[in-house]
């Protein structure tokens, strides 16, 4: 492209050819080229908005560079129906083999900005194939190239826009989820200076499903309304569906199931009209499991055995592995448990395929990205971080065993020598406490609570140490836990002390020994550590941030913003034992059994004057949002 050419001439130093010569062969060509340059700047905002017509006009552009032979236009005419074809079926074969034609024939050299447009089409290719890692080389090879031009104008800003919001997209599939906001930051910081509105609305809703995963669902929710706000305003279908979808599915996800199958409706009524067997499927994944979460089984394994058709019609490995979890889950429920085994086959199957991406991501950081060119050392990289993982593993393994012999050992060869001096020294104040004087009464004292304390710890500890070994997960009503602790506090305590439950409390799925535990530490420290004439103690439960988020509050001494955090380490203390007692271990089990179900536990300051202790249950994992 002449344009093109001249601007990167300006831009990089890079192009050989004067610019006369340029201009004279242009104006001799027929039609005149400036004319074409309308054309395909016309051509790629169709692309962008994803208009169909697009076809008709790249052939023009097809004809006149073949007609004038014009190489630059004929990779321009290569390229752009590439990209119209990926965007109607991502998996196109033809779309595949046409961008790795223009990748074949630009000069990268006289070209930059066009070579890493290909690149970043050829990531887009790649990532719709489900070769993530392809696809993250060739869309590095394009931020190299543009992020290389010292002086950058409206359209490379663009550009750069949407090849961050690419590597972004990528990335949602890997472990590295601070990598993701970081290059959705760059996406959105470039898309509001080129001031596209359909790419700030595809960076938004990419927030969105960042903030989502993260369960910050009101967050999310703000940015899926701004991003469908700015789909409306440029009208592109694809842009309205997918904001549509993933409205939806975070409706499922805060259990709003009417409001959230009207979006995923909406979604799906549009992708009919765009015919686009992939992005159908997809939207028939969300609406299945809605259905599932929702228990009306039949209608969810409707949807799920029509996008399994959908996907694999389409030729892409993105999604079908969700696809065969929950037709298992729904053969098993609807008792068909032959089905529900072959579709578990098939779902470990893709399961190991698409960890594949996540292996290979797990030995690159933000640092090395930019060297993907360089296989050697990459390859090098990967054997020494499975090596290394290897190593831990070991490490880990040995750790497990350390930790149940000592176990072992406490349970038996510490607490029996103790429980022995305990008793003897017990023996011996009864015998000569006549003959004690008042001193030495104080220093037997000081031996047998010592011994209390030392078997109070021990015991402590082989607790915290058994929340790892062995779990058994039931259903778990909180509402008869709560009741069985106040049942069985002292009758001195549940005559001085106020417990309510100020909202009916879920059934969940957990080991009911550890949760019994968290709750009986919780509640007894807010009564314990309380100088009021009357403790209260209130726990409440409302759904939201991924799950049942439980608060127990108290009007108790509470706890300073600064140790917060600190009172979940083992062994730390903020009161002498003079004070209170205790041993320091309680609060670390507390975290240790909610980190174990994947959960969450904090301090905040409660509106009775103590403190607010709130936790989070979460719910099981959810298929991943359109983006």
């Amino acid at each position: 492209m002449f344009r093109e050419e001249f601007m990167n001439a300006k831009i990089s130093g890079m192009v050989n050819i004067s610019t006369q010569a340029v201009t004279s062969h242009a104006e001799n060509a027929q039609g005149g080229w400036h004319n074409i340059e309308l054309l395909l700047d016309k051509i790629r905002e169709m692309n962008l908005e994803r208009k169909p017509e697009v076809k008709e006009l790249i052939e023009q552009v097809r004809e006149w560079a073949e007609n004038n032979n014009h190489e630059v236009y004929k990779i321009e005419a290569i390229h752009e129906r590439a990209i119209y074809l990926l965007w109607i079926n991502g998996t196109d074969e033809e779309a595949f083999n046409l961008a790795q034609q223009a990748l074949n024939l630009v000069n990268a050299y006289t070209q930059p900005l066009l070579a890493a447009r290909i690149n970043k089409t050829m990531g887009m290719a790649f990532y719709y194939k489900g070769i993530y890692l392809k696809s993250q080389e060739y869309y590095l090879n394009a931020l190299r190239l543009m992020e290389s031009f010292p002086q950058k104008n409206d359209y490379i800003i663009e550009e750069l826009a949407r090849t961050y919001y690419g590597l972004a997209i990528l990335h949602d599939l890997s472990q590295f989820n601070e990598l993701k906001k970081t290059y959705l930051g760059k996406a959105l910081e470039y898309a509001l200076q080129s001031g596209k509105k359909g790419t700030i609305s595809r960076c938004y809703n990419a927030f969105a499903v960042y903030y989502a995963k993260q369960k910050e669902f009101e967050i999310a929710l703000n940015y899926y309304q701004k991003s469908l706000d700015l789909a409306l305003q440029v009208g592109e279908k694809n842009m309205l569906a997918v904001c549509y979808n993933n409205l939806g599915s975070t409706h499922v996800e805060l259990k709003q199931f009417e409001k959230g199958i009207e979006y995923l409706n909406q979604a799906l009524e549009i992708k009919i009209q765009v015919g686009k067997a992939s992005a159908i499927g997809f939207t028939h994944i969300h609406i299945g499991k809605a259905f599932f979460d929702w228990g009306k089984y039949h209608d969810s394994l409707t949807h799920f055995l029509e996008a399994e058709k959908l996907i694999i019609s389409a030729g892409t490995k993105h999604e079908i592995h969700t696809c065969y979890d929950y037709i298992s889950k729904i053969f098993a429920q609807l008792n068909d448990f032959e089905s529900a085994y072959l579709y578990q086959k098939k779902f470990i199957e893709k399961a190991n395929e698409n960890q594949n991406f996540h292996t290979a991501a797990a030995i690159l950081d933000a640092q090395t990205k930019f060297e993907l060119d360089k296989k050697e050392k990459e390859a090098e990289l990967l054997r020494q971080k499975n090596a290394e993982i290897e190593r831990y593993a070991q490490r880990l393994e040995n750790s497990n065993k350390e930790l149940k012999q000592f176990a072992h050992i406490a349970s038996h060869d510490l607490k029996e020598p103790l429980r022995m001096v305990g008793s003897y020294v017990s023996l011996l104040e009864k015998k000569i406490s006549s003959r004690l004087t008042a001193d030495e009464s104080v220093y037997m004292q000081f031996i047998l609570d010592g011994t209390k304390r030392m078997y109070s710890l021990i015991n402590d500890i082989l607790e915290i140490s058994k929340i790892n070994v062995e779990t058994h997960v039931r259903e778990v009503n909180l509402n008869l836990v709560v009741y069985e602790i106040i049942h069985n506090l002292a009758p001195e305590v549940r005559s001085t002390a106020d417990i309510l439950v100020q909202s009916s409390l879920p059934v969940i799925e957990a080991d009911r020994t550890q949760i019994l535990q968290l709750f009986q530490n919780l509640i007894s420290n807010a009564i314990k550590y309380n100088k009021s004439e009357r403790p209260r103690v209130e726990i409440s439960c409302q759904n939201g941030n991924g799950g049942c988020e439980i608060t127990i509050e108290d009007n108790g001494i509470g706890i300073a913003p600064e140790y917060r955090e600190k009172v979940f380490v083992i062994f730390q203390r903020l009161h002498s034992r003079n004070e209170f007692s205790g041993t320091g271990v309680g609060l670390a089990i507390c975290k240790k059994i909610v980190d174990n179900m994947n959960g969450k536990i904090w301090i905040e300051r409660s509106d009775l004057g103590g403190s607010a202790f709130k936790f989070i249950l979460p719910k099981k994992s959810e298929p991943s949002k359109e983006i």
